[in-house]
């Protein structure tokens, strides 16, 4: 049988005084961390492809990449 829960006592839940500025605190930090990572990335991105044009000889776009590029034996 089901119990009707309009008629169970009522917990008087109150929040722990202090969570709420832990929480914002935390997502703030953890939103400064995804921010410098983000930046980082995109720091690594822009050097990769500088590299890349570098040793593909400044190619400046893909029709211009030599036909025989995929037949070289990487390992």
């Amino acid at each position: 049988m089901r119990k009707r829960l309009d008629i169970l006592p009522r917990r008087n839940i109150q929040p722990r005084p202090g969570l709420a500025q832990f929480s914002s605190d935390f997502l703030i930090d953890r939103s400064k961390k995804l921010r410098q990572v983000a930046g980082q990335l995109k720091h690594d991105q822009q050097a990769f492809s500088v590299n890349l044009r570098k040793n593909m000889g400044d190619f400046q776009n893909v029709g211009e990449l030599p036909a025989n590029l995929g037949s070289y034996n990487l390992q």
